[in-house]
């Protein structure tokens, strides 16, 4: 009779758990990088509307600011009626409205389509003399969408106040 004997493997399976440790480890970091590269994308696709809009009420503060130190057109003394300026490429019309109690008003809007989508702002200067002293403030509203505003339009504001002592109401 022939004998039959056993031979029992010493292995006792490492190289398999190993392998299972590494996968495992290399598909928990792929989880968490995706995961966080998903978060970063919703963040950006929220910022992009309030980007917009802060930008073109930087665009139209910047073009009040201009016109006002360099060419001196919201002059107080002036009646009121309307004029126009040149800013961000076009022609903008400005009105100058009756002064309420000293304070006064010049406003003006225009679109910016030169952006990556279209973006509105709406520029208010008040001029004022207070004890003497010429002060100046410009309210910069942006929007993120064409000026006729819809429901789901951002707004951006921007102030600028000359000197910064003076409290020129709303």
């Amino acid at each position: 009779m022939k004998r039959i004997s056993k031979q029992y493997s010493t292995k006792s399976g490492v190289a398999l758990y190993l392998a299972v440790l590494i996968g495992t480890i290399v598909m928990a970091t792929g989880m968490g990088v995706s995961t966080i590269f998903y978060r970063e994308l919703r963040i950006s696709r929220v910022l992009f509307p309030s980007f917009l809009a802060f930008y073109a009420a930087d665009t139209g503060a910047e073009c009040a600011l201009y016109h006002d130190l360099q060419q001196d057109v919201f002059d107080e003394t002036a009646p009121p009626g309307t004029f126009t300026i040149t800013c961000n490429g076009g022609t903008r019309t400005v009105t100058h409205t009756e002064p309420v109690v000293g304070i006064d008003r010049f406003t003006f809007n225009f679109e910016l389509t030169s952006m990556a989508g279209n973006a509105c702002v709406d520029v208010r200067v008040k001029k004022e003399t207070i004890g003497g002293v010429p002060c100046t403030r410009i309210d910069s509203y942006g929007r993120n969408a064409v000026c006729a505003s819809s429901a789901a339009t951002v707004e951006r504001r921007l102030l600028s106040i000359d000197p910064e002592s003076c409290l020129i109401i709303e």
